[in-house]
């Protein structure tokens, strides 16, 4: 990230919806007793999510709509990419959107990402209920709340812009077999190549 290297394209600023210097973690209120539906299409991973889980930015808030999977990372930090992104996909009423990414190495086992998992559906296929105990997205983030903002665009067609990206600096941890089994899942390689800077503020 801080070589001149962030994916999407050029941003669009809207002032204000920034808080230099806020806790990542504090503000998200994501809730796992909601209905989820989860699946694979072909694509990516996903787990829908009922409405109720909210990010505060600034003075925005917006909903938690959906969680996917790219493999390997569409973020580098210091021009180090990782095995594996997860981004969290919100939106507020006018439709404006917000990303939080969390970037995956190997380490130890996500017993939350254990979790969900034994509970997907296996192959490409239409969204389906999960059965609870579902899963919390509080306990995928890294243990510390650094992080990088800045305004750029959806990774994925039509890369939409306007985009409010958060990238938490430090990685969650996965274990080899998880990794393995995220990547697999993806059926080939499905990150954005990492696009240049050019105009982007990024605050760190």
């Amino acid at each position: 990230m801080r070589q001149n290297e962030t994916p999407g394209l050029a941003p669009v600023f809207r002032p204000g919806w920034f808080d230099e210097g806020s806790d990542a973690s504090s503000m998200a209120r994501w809730f796992n007793d909601g209905e989820m539906r989860g699946h694979d299409d072909g694509h990516t991973v996903q787990i829908d999510y009922a409405p109720g889980s909210t990010l505060s930015v600034g003075a925005h808030t917006y909903e938690l709509k959906q969680l996917h999977f790219h493999a390997p990372s569409e973020h580098t930090i210091d021009g180090h990419p990782y095995p594996l992104e997860e981004h969290l996909v919100h939106a507020d009423a006018e439709g404006h959107l917000a990303v939080v990414s969390v970037l995956f190495e190997e380490g130890k086992a996500n017993l939350e990402m254990a979790r969900a998992w034994s509970r997907l559906p296996g192959g490409e296929g239409e969204p389906r209920r999960l059965e609870p105990p579902l899963l919390d997205a509080r306990r995928l983030l890294p243990p510390r709340d650094d992080h990088f903002q800045y305004n750029g665009s959806l990774t994925t067609p039509p890369c939409t812009e306007g985009v409010a990206w958060i990238v938490m600096e430090a990685p969650s941890e996965l274990s080899a077999e998880q990794l393995d089994a995220l990547v697999h899942a993806m059926h080939e390689p499905n990150n954005r190549p990492v696009q240049p800077v050019h105009s982007r503020v990024v605050v760190e």
